[in-house]
């Protein structure tokens, strides 16, 4: 009987799907304590969290746009511009990416509920800058990362480093300095770039934080199972109908300025969708790569891009602790970035981090073919 190994590879059926498997024979004298290889992190991550940085900016720069134009328009209004503009664009973007906006069977109904999250906490803060200073509404709704972090071990498994947990508190503490709320510092200032805070903006910015902390969760939970456009679709659509909701149950939504009177207004609710937009699609794909809590910690980063805009746009006073708390912010993010830029160079360099050798201790690997 012939020895099959000798045949020709002639004689083998040929496949178009064919795995290799490579099973490597340890040698008798490798240490049993040696601890498992390492694998390499690939630059994804780190992509993450530049997205979440460059959307943090963008998100900023679109809160105050609405801030100015919330003097002459409803939050229902501003927010129903932002969502038909985000709708248009992404349906132009999945056109010419090929992608199905409607994303795949199965997975439909957590999209329209990731739009839902989405688009709810965002009017919620729509809401909010209407009735209160911007930093403010920041300082309470980017309290969001500690939300995220409890739902993200509780119902993901998903590990926090020691610096990931540190970064997050002096994150935090930064924003109660820019915020300074009366419990804490009294009663001293209640106004503040021509915006007196309410209790409806409060209890809306707080609600906003508690949804918007869950967005994470779910875009994460989906992963890389649909398209990231698919994700800002539904939220275009959900935002879309929400929006309209509210402008029937106020009839003074249906009321607009003529155009003469108030271009600036129109142009600054334009802008706004724009920069709208451009967040959705960079913290989106952002979220798919990245950790829930270091996407929502990461955000924070609006708070002291929204405290910088706010008293260039605005005049409102500087006060040193609301620079200090916008320096820990900052300080907290580039933490976490660093974390990240040298624990990928240090796993790529990391002698364990190697691919398996072709033949380890004397002893070649087996290769085993298998369709």
């Amino acid at each position: 009987m012939a020895d099959p190994r000798s045949s020709s590879p002639s004689s083998f059926p040929r496949s178009d799907e064919v795995e290799l498997v490579v099973i490597s024979r340890p040698s008798g004298n490798i240490d049993a304590a040696q601890p498992p290889p390492r694998a390499i992190l690939g630059p994804t991550s780190l992509l993450g969290s530049g997205l979440c940085v460059i959307s943090a900016l963008f998100f900023s720069l679109m809160q105050v746009c609405a801030h100015l134009a919330s003097g002459t328009f409803s939050s229902a209004q501003l927010m129903l511009v932002r969502s038909l503009i985000q709708l248009v664009v992404c349906l132009a973007a999945c056109y010419c990416a090929g992608v199905n906006p409607l994303g795949p069977h199965g997975i439909r109904l957590v999209c329209l509920f990731r739009g839902f999250l989405g688009a709810f906490s965002n009017f919620l803060l729509y809401y909010a800058i209407g009735g209160m200073p911007v930093a403010d509404a920041n300082a309470i709704f980017f309290t969001n990362p500690l939300f995220t972090m409890v739902y993200a071990v509780c119902l993901l498994r998903e590990p926090s480093t020691r610096l990931e947990i540190c970064s997050l508190f002096l994150g935090f503490a930064g924003v109660v300095f820019i915020a300074r709320p009366s419990f804490l510092f009294g009663s001293s200032v209640t106004l503040e770039g021509g915006k007196e805070t309410t209790v409806s903006a409060v209890f809306a910015t707080l609600l906003g934080a508690v949804v918007g902390g869950f967005v994470p969760i779910v875009v994460r939970y989906v992963g890389s199972a649909v398209h990231h456009y698919v994700m800002v679709f539904y939220w275009g659509v959900t935002g879309t109908v929400m929006s309209v909701v509210m402008a029937i149950a106020n009839a003074n939504s249906f009321h607009l300025p003529p155009l003469s009177s108030a271009l600036r207004a129109y142009q600054l609710g334009i802008v706004a969708g724009m920069f709208g937009v451009g967040t959705q699609f960079l913290y989106n794909k952002a979220m798919q790569i990245e950790k829930p809590q270091n996407c929502a910690m990461l955000r924070q980063l609006d708070v002291a891009f929204a405290f910088v805009w706010q008293h260039i746009a605005t005049p409102s006073p500087v006060y040193t602790l609301s620079i200090v708390g916008a320096v820990m912010i900052v300080i907290s993010t580039c933490l976490l970035l660093l974390e990240k830029i040298f624990g990928w160079k240090k796993t790529r360099q990391s002698p364990q981090a190697v691919e398996v050798p072709v033949v380890s201790g004397g002893v070649a690997p087996q290769i085993v073919g298998r369709e």
